[in-house]
């Protein structure tokens, strides 16, 4: 009888192995399915919570960045001059989120300087103080300024998505459910010089987007552009992108997927046709953008009043359910009856901030223009002809992180980034 019975209990164990290995099987099989027609989805909804992003790191840093090194440009390994490179803790926990997939998003930060001090904004809202002339000390901490604004990651509201110094004053985007389901892009502004950050509103429409009109008909706080930048006459440009609701980019009476002139809640549209437009740069009547494409086609444009760049009818990039076997584009290649960007990135490189880069850095980098990216881990240095309508050449300086804000500190000659994946301020300087 006890010899029936573990006889018994053994069939009953290969019998629930079989059945554990079918539905495994099934499993994994109906994902390969899903993902050859649905591929966002399934990265975003399935391997980014079954991985954790510190795995993620990890091997890509051990296995594959390490076999890409010698067939790329690092900060140590550039063409024509040598660069020093150092990391300072700014003292963040930036393992913190519960969303363990999606920490790096939720603690981005953005920098700007005033009065050799380094202004930190992170994604919840909290300002931070640092004085520049301590930077290679131990003294070089963390204040935080006190304000009326630090939970601008709770409901309604999603992230601090840039802030901008004029003079004494601290402008800061960020997105809010201006009502249920329905998200837009706000700025506040406070003076610096006061002992606490009293933010007003400066720009609120009243136009949002509806998640209904939207892919997958959910709220995507993303891809709401947000960048801003001095413009002559005390005026603000604000980069919006489309809240991944394409169509609004190119309709002439909504602020979506577009250039903003602003002037104290007066505004006007000075360009059309954009995505998710995530750097700006301007310099009297230059103004250079930098647009997150779809599946590649991370756009550098320069920007003119009134011009149309084309989203989402032409492209560089395809939708991310584009797939090889596909007859044809979605997108138009040919920029025909719209302005052509002045270079494309395909693959995209997770396109970011641009800053035009002094020439007291270096001798050898005269009229150069820096370029952050995000999954490039790099920083890109650019090139443009005289007439800023072509790109003369680019130089990919690689460092594994990702980087999304970056300032030029004029008085000791740095390049500050944030490098996203330690929380740290990246100090890169002549060597």
């Amino acid at each position: 009888m006890e010899q029936y019975l573990n006889t018994m209990k053994i069939k009953n164990f290969y019998k629930v192995f079989f059945y554990i290995i079918i539905i495994i099987t099934i499993l994994l099989l109906s994902t390969f399915i899903f993902y050859k027609y649905k591929p966002d989805i399934v990265s975003k909804y399935f391997f980014n919570k079954l991985i954790p992003h510190d795995y993620k790191v990890k091997i890509r840093k051990k296995f594959i960045e390490k076999n890409l090194k010698k067939h790329i440009n690092t900060y140590s390994k550039n063409q024509f001059i040598d660069l020093k490179l150092e990391k300072v803790e700014l003292g963040f926990d930036y393992n913190k989120s519960s969303k363990v997939n999606y920490k790096v998003y939720n603690n981005y930060s953005h920098i700007d300087i005033w009065q050799n001090k380094l202004i930190l904004a992170n994604h919840d809202g909290d300002f931070y103080l640092f004085d520049l002339d301590k930077i290679y000390t131990r003294e070089f901490i963390k204040k935080k300024i006190p304000s009326n604004l630090n939970t601008l990651s709770q409901p309604p509201y999603f992230g601090v998505k840039d802030i901008l110094i004029d003079k004494n004053n601290i402008y800061v985007s960020y997105v809010i459910e201006q009502k249920k389901n329905c998200l837009s892009i706000f700025i506040d502004v406070a003076d610096l010089s006061t002992k606490r950050l009293d933010f007003k509103n400066f720009f609120s429409p009243k136009e949002c987007v509806n998640a209904s009109d939207t892919l997958y008909k959910k709220n995507h706080p993303g891809q709401a552009g947000g960048r801003l930048a001095k413009y002559k006459n005390n005026k603000i440009l604000l980069t919006t992108g489309n809240f991944r609701s394409p169509n609004v980019s190119q309709r002439p009476d909504s602020i979506y997927g577009k250039t903003l002139s602003i002037e104290k809640n007066n505004f006007e549209i000075f360009s059309l046709g954009h995505r998710n437009p995530q750097g700006l740069l301007t310099d009297g009547d230059l103004i250079i953008q930098t647009e997150h494409g779809p599946y590649g086609g991370d756009e550098i444009n320069l920007i003119l009043k009134g011009g149309n760049y084309g989203f989402p009818i032409a492209s560089f990039g395809e939708k991310y359910s584009y797939r090889k076997k596909q007859e044809n584009f979605d997108y138009l290649k040919d920029h025909e009856g719209f302005i052509e960007p002045i270079f494309s990135f395909v693959p995209s490189i997770g396109i970011s901030q641009i800053i035009a880069l002094p020439n007291n850095f270096n001798t050898k980098w005269q009229n150069n223009y820096l370029l952050s990216s995000l999954n490039g881990n790099s920083l890109y240095r650019l090139k443009l002809s005289k007439d800023n309508k072509k790109l003369m050449f680019y130089e990919t300086i690689y460092f594994g992180e990702r980087i999304r804000d970056l300032v030029y500190y004029n008085e000791k000659k740095l390049i500050l980034m944030i490098f996203e994946e330690t929380g740290s301020l990246a100090i890169l300087s002549n060597k």
